[in-house]
């Protein structure tokens, strides 16, 4: 076996290599024990089979340096990387103390763009990624009517009525106003809330359940039926405490009297 050439053992740091640093080692210890043992009065072979033998599985070796020397400059990587975020950090926070008018207004600016950002993904997140949450929310159609320079505009309730009588397209028809704010009064603080009305056959329509009590049902839209309401899970944690008894209770909106008969799941948009 040749001896390694010197300069690769001082030239080194123009490019680390673990791995050839072990072959040189192993060389130049390998020719140096061939050397004592041929002077000990062994033939060439033997005195490179006995060396072998005594120095074992160099690959091994090999294996762990480079290994070894992997996770030193992952670490090294890892400090570098950490030592420029923290000088730029610094850079930054002294340059904003010396423009306190422009880190103001750059704060600001950077608030209400995450502010934007989040608000405009919170929509597209809502209505075009994650499905709707109702009962195969995949046939569900919104119906609406144009009036000329009008378009979009509410269903007048007596439409509604013509358009289920005469429906043969759909398995059912809903109506609800859900855009409506109301003064709740009745009990604690008088407090303004928004809600809507909605025909009695919504809920079953898109497959909701309640979490207590019951949903408002077809027969609650018949003249003279008392007036209903179901409250939110936000709601209902939010100004009643979840109390489990709400369910009979009476409330005011906008001064008309109202019995609570359920709470919507949590999940119920």
């Amino acid at each position: 076996m040749a001896s390694p050439p010197k300069w690769r053992r001082y030239l080194r740091f123009f490019g680390p290599d673990p791995g050839a640093d072990v072959n040189d080692e192993f060389g130049f210890h390998l020719d140096t024990e061939v050397e004592e043992l041929i002077a000990g009065g062994m033939s060439p072979a033997e005195a490179r089979a006995e060396a072998l033998r005594k120095f074992g599985d160099v690959a091994h070796f090999e294996r762990d340096v480079r290994a070894t020397h992997a996770r030193r400059a992952s670490r090294q990587r890892r400090f570098e990387m950490a030592d420029m975020l923290r000088q730029d950090v610094k850079y930054t926070i002294r340059s904003l103390l010396r423009q306190p008018a422009f880190a103001a207004i750059a704060v600001m600016t950077l608030g209400l763009g995450i502010g934007a950002n989040t608000a405009v993904f919170s929509v597209v997140n809502s209505v075009l990624l994650s499905p709707l949450p109702y009962s195969d929310p995949d046939r569900l159609v919104l119906l609406w009517e144009n009036a000329r320079d009008l378009p979009k505009i509410q269903v007048s309730y007596p439409n509604y009525l013509d358009w289920r009588q005469r429906n043969q397209t759909f398995e059912d028809i809903a109506i609800y106003n859900g855009y409506d704010a109301f003064n709740l009064t009745g009990t604690g603080e008088p407090e303004r809330v928004r809600g809507g009305l909605a025909s009695g056959n919504l809920f079953g329509l898109l497959g909701a359940e309640p979490a207590l009590g019951r949903l408002i049902t077809e027969a609650d839209d018949h003249p003279g039926a008392d007036r209903v309401a179901v409250l939110t899970d936000g709601l209902w944690q939010r100004r009643f405490g979840a109390d489990p008894g709400i369910v009979g209770q009476s409330i005011l909106l906008d001064r008309t009297g109202y019995t609570i008969i359920g709470v919507a799941k949590p999940s119920f948009r």
